[in-house]
């Protein structure tokens, strides 16, 4: 056959799903036929109805990224957003503190962080282009620029750069990438 199908069975359902079920409406509200609406407050969409447009579509797509990263792909949102869902569902047992930020549970954030046993690792080639009142240095690679401690984030040979000096700088021992902790090792 000159078309193969390129998707397994389950994603080739999904697919389907999604073209043929989601609507986008203006209000930024995105619906399914199995959800409840994923939407903003009246308020929020009156703001940003007032932004440029190129604004409101990277908005948008950001909202669809999440309700299809949600629904479709590791499903968090399968759950609060069925269409019967209410107060009265809910186990009593389950804890209604609202403990996330942005889908992630702090706590358990803060647990995996503290038995993260890593310490980070130095980043080579960051330019030194100024240095603040507050002791502070900028610096730079590519396109970034980040102001970091002396103390905290350079090696002990290279806490006395000056500007244009080249730099290793700490990064973090961890970093969070679609709603999922990763450790970093200590070599990056």
């Amino acid at each position: 056959m000159l078309f193969d199908n390129p998707f397994p069975n389950q994603q080739q359902a999904a697919l389907e799903d999604i073209v043929k079920n989601i609507e986008i409406q203006s209000n930024f509200c995105i619906n399914h036929p199995n959800y409840q609406p994923f939407t903003i407050a009246d308020e929020t969409v009156a703001r940003f109805q007032q932004l440029p447009q190129d604004i409101q579509h990277k908005y948008l797509s950001l909202l669809l990224r999440n309700f299809l990263y949600g629904i479709y792909y590791n499903g968090y949102l399968r759950t609060p957003l069925a269409l019967h869902t209410n107060s009265a569902d809910i186990a009593p047992h389950q804890n209604l503190e609202n403990n996330t930020l942005l889908g992630i549970d702090l706590e358990f954030y803060q647990r995996l962080h503290a038995k993260n046993q890593g310490t980070g690792y130095f980043d080579p080639n960051w330019q030194v282009i100024s240095e603040e009142s507050d002791g502070s240095i900028a610096v730079t690679k590519g396109s970034l620029t980040m102001h970091i401690e002396r103390d905290i984030h350079l090696k002990s040979e290279e806490k006395s750069a000056t500007i244009g000096s080249l730099v290793a700088i700490r990064m973090p021992k961890n970093l969070m990438q679609n709603g999922f902790y990763v450790a970093v090792g200590n070599v990056g």
